[in-house]
Order: C-alpha cells, then sequence, then structure tokens
C-alpha cells in the first residue's frame, strides 16, 4: 500500500511517502539490534533517523 512506501533522500533521512516523517529510533537509543523497534516521527535531522544502504 502507499502507506508503506519510503524514499531514502539526499540528507540519508528514510521518509514515508504519505505522511512525510521520518523513520525513527526511539530516545537516540544506541542498541540498533535485531529486536529494535522503529518509530514514524517528524524529520528533526538527529542522527537516530539517519540510513544508508
Amino acid at each position: 500500500s502507499a502507506a508503506q512506501k519510503f524514499t531514502l533522500n539526499g540528507a540519508h533521512d528514510l521518509v514515508n511517502t504519505v505522511v512525510g516523517k521520518c523513520v525513527d529510533i526511539p530516545n537516540h537509543s544506541r542498541d540498533r539490534g535485531p529486536s529494535t523497534y522503529l518509530i514514524l516521527w517528524e524529520c528533526t535531522g538527529n542522527d537516530n533517523q539517519k540510513w544508508s544502504t
């Protein structure tokens, strides 16, 4: 569905194309293992919203 589409922009933000929010690791957690949960949040430019391929 369109609600599940994301783009990786030039600033390395993973952005939901429908709501325009960034994929975020809550509370700036450094634990990025397989049990890490993600949320959608306003794009802030913080490191916990940066992604790469």
